[in-house]
């Protein structure tokens, strides 16, 4: 049997079937890489979502002009009020995207199939993880141009403050449902 496995391999032209890939050993290597990844970047995300909370408190919160603002009256929380980057919430989320990204380079390298015949949920997470990476791109963009746009001259913080705050706000509520979605993946994974 395990040399017609052997032979099987070989032969392009032909797939491998279910009872065959139950003799071959299965490394779970690449599953338990990326579900410590997964749990890493999922609580990185929490922190940087909770930082992130603060900064649009700081900054915008839900006043109608930038004068009634935290920052404004010398009560924010980090300081970094438009005219720099909020460093705190910008190194967590450093550590997240790392984190985030060494769990998807490592997620494609799980054999879904078999995965897939031990947990189910592996093959959820194979598309879900996508959806994160697409979530990710959005949110990362969302939080360049509100964290620059005032530093690149792109806006002015008085004039342009209700886009300024509609970008952080779209920014705060995607990251939530990011934080989200990746706690979910977590879930499913362990």
């Amino acid at each position: 049997m395990a040399s017609r496995v052997a032979r099987r391999r070989l032969d392009d032209d032909r797939s491998t079937t279910a009872d065959e890939m139950e003799l071959e050993p299965f490394d779970h290597t690449a599953m338990d890489w990326t579900r410590g990844l997964q749990l890493g970047a999922t609580v990185a995300l929490g922190g940087a979502a909770a930082l992130g909370a603060i900064q649009f408190a700081d900054e915008y919160g839900f006043h109608a002009n930038r004068a009634d603002t935290a920052c404004a009256n010398g009560g924010g929380v980090f300081g970094d009020c438009g005219d720099a980057i909020p460093w705190p919430h910008a190194a967590v989320v450093g550590s997240a995207s790392v984190l985030g990204v060494g769990a998807l380079i490592a997620s494609t390298q799980v054999d879904y199939d078999r995965a897939g015949r031990e947990d189910s949920d592996w093959r959820i997470y194979e598309v879900t993880r996508w959806v994160g990476l697409a979530m990710f791109v959005v949110q990362g963009t969302l939080g360049f141009i509100a964290a620059n746009a005032i530093g690149f001259g792109w806006a002015d913080a008085d004039r342009d403050f209700n886009t300024l705050q509609g970008l952080a706000t779209a920014h705060l509520v995607l990251g939530v449902a990011y934080v989200g979605l990746e706690t979910f993946n977590t879930i499913l994974i362990f």
